[in-house]
C-alpha cells in the first residue's frame, strides 16, 4: 500500500476589499512580511506536509522569500474559493486517499499544537474534518423584515476555522459537484457535507482568527510584532557555498578584488564566488531564501553586474529584518590562483562593504589535494559561515 501523503492548499486569491487594502489581502505587510509569509511558516517547517500549493490573484506574484522554494508551487486562483481550491487539487499528483489541508492565507495565528492535533485526530478517519471552536457568546437571530430578534441556543453551534483536512478524492469530487451544480459554498466542509459526508470537528484555539476587516489589522500587528521581536532577539547563523568554472580571460574577481590570472570565470555576473557564498550565508541566516531568489541568473538586468552590488542589497534586506552582520568566516577552495598576497585587501574590501572591523572577518584558503574539479583546476569554489545579531 502506497504511503499516504499530506498536501497543503493555501487559497490566496482574495482581493482584500473588506480590509480596505490596495494590495491583495495575503500581500498586506506587517513588520516587513506579508500575511502569506507569516501564515506559511508553520507549513514550510512541518516535516510531514509534502508540498504547498498557493493560489494567487492574476496580478500578484509570490513574495521573493517564497519564490523558487522547493516546497511551494503557485498557480492562479479562480473567481470563487471553491474554484481556486479545485484548481489546486487538479495540479497535485495525489492519490485519492492522500490528505489535503486547506488553510486561509490570512490566518497567521495557527499554532503548531492545533496543526499536530488536527493530524492526529483525523489521520485514521475515512473522510476528514476541520478545526473549529464552540460559540462562547449568546447568539441572536435578526429578521430584517419584521425587525424581530430571537435568541438561538448556542450549545450546538461551532465557528469553523482552518485548516480543513479531507481525503483528496472526497474533497475533489465534492468540489466538482458543487461547481457543476452551481451551488454556493463558503468552505470545503460545506461542499463535503453536500456530498453526504459528516466532517469531524476538532476543537482548536480561538486565537486562530482570519484577518478580514481593518480592525483585525491592529490586533494582527500587535501579535506579529511581538512574535517578530521574539524571533529577532537572538543571534542567527548562516552558511553559503558557491562555485564557478574557469573560462577564457585574464583574471578573476575574488572577494571584491581583481586578481590577475591566466583564466577568467564563466558566470552571469562577475562570478565572485566569495561574495556569492557570503550573500547566501547572510540570506540563510535571516531566513530570506538565497541569491538566486533575489537575483535570478535568468534576469538580464544582472548580467555582468559586480557582486558588490548583490552584497549591498543583501545587507539592506537583513537590516530591514532587524539584523546586522557580526562575524564572517570565509574559505576559498582552489588550487590556483593563490590568494595569500591578496588576503588583506580582500578582508579590507569586505569590511568596508559590510561596515565591519577587519577583525570580524576571517579568510582562509584550501586545496582539494588534486581531487575533484578544483584539483583539476577546472574551477573555483567558496564557502561562508556568518553570524548575524539583532540591530538594537
Amino acid at each position: 500500500m502506497a504511503t499516504v501523503k499530506f498536501w497543503a492548499v493555501i487559497p490566496a486569491a482574495g482581493s482584500g476589499t473588506r480590509l480596505g487594502s490596495d494590495v491583495p489581502k495575503a500581500w498586506f505587510k506587517i513588520e516587513g512580511r506579508t500575511l502569506l509569509e507569516w501564515t506559511l511558516d508553520l507549513f514550510l517547517q512541518s516535516d510531514w506536509i509534502e508540498f504547498v500549493i498557493i493560489t494567487t490573484p492574476l496580478n500578484a506574484s509570490l513574495p521573493l522569500t517564497l519564490q523558487n522554494h522547493p516546497k511551494i508551487k503557485a498557480i492562479h486562483g479562480g473567481a470563487e474559493r471553491c474554484l481556486s481550491v479545485l484548481k489546486a487539487l487538479e495540479s497535485l499528483d495525489a492519490d485519492e486517499n492522500d490528505w489535503v489541508l486547506v488553510h486561509d492565507a490570512a490566518r497567521p495565528f495557527l499554532s503548531k499544537n492545533d496543526l499536530e492535533n488536527l493530524k492526529s485526530q483525523l489521520e485514521n478517519n475515512l473522510v476528514g474534518g476541520l478545526l473549529a471552536v464552540p460559540l462562547r457568546d449568546t447568539l441572536k437571530k435578526h429578521d430584517f423584515n419584521t425587525n424581530q430578534i430571537e435568541t438561538v441556543p448556542r450549545k450546538d453551534f461551532w465557528q469553523a476555522l482552518t485548516p480543513q483536512m479531507f481525503r483528496y478524492g472526497i474533497l475533489k469530487n465534492a468540489l466538482d459537484a458543487v461547481i457543476n451544480t452551481q451551488q454556493l459554498v463558503t468552505d470545503e466542509a460545506e461542499a463535503v457535507e453536500k456530498a453526504g459526508f459528516s466532517p469531524k470537528l476538532v476543537e482548536g484555539n480561538s486565537a486562530n482568527i482570519k484577518i478580514t476587516y481593518p480592525a483585525d489589522i491592529a490586533f494582527a500587528r500587535s501579535q506579529l510584532t511581538t512574535l517578530f521581536k521574539k524571533s529577532s532577539s537572538w543571534p542567527r547563523t548562516g552558511w553559503g557555498y558557491d562555485v564557478h568554472a574557469f573560462g577564457e580571460g585574464n583574471g578573476l574577481m575574488i572577494g571584491g578584488v581583481w586578481i590577475p590570472y591566466e583564466k577568467g570565470i564563466i558566470a552571469h555576473s562577475d562570478g565572485d564566488v566569495i561574495l556569492h557564498a557570503l550573500c547566501d550565508a547572510l540570506l540563510g541566516a535571516a531566513g530570506l531564501g538565497d541569491i538566486g531568489v533575489h537575483f535570478p541568473p535568468t534576469d538580464n538586468h544582472f548580467a555582468g553586474v559586480a557582486s558588490r552590488f548583490f552584497l549591498e542589497k543583501v545587507l539592506n534586506l537583513i537590516l530591514e529584518k532587524g539584523f546586522i552582520p557580526f562575524q564572517m568566516d570565509l574559505t576559498l577552495i582552489a588550487e590556483r590562483p593563490k590568494i595569500t598576497p591578496h588576503r588583506e585587501k580582500i578582508i579590507q574590501t569586505i569590511s568596508e562593504i559590510c561596515q565591519l572591523n577587519p577583525q570580524q572577518i576571517n579568510l582562509k584558503a584550501t586545496t582539494t589535494e588534486g581531487l575533484g574539479f578544483e584539483g583539476r583546476q577546472e574551477g573555483i569554489a567558496a564557502a561562508a559561515t556568518v553570524l548575524i545579531i539583532p540591530n538594537k
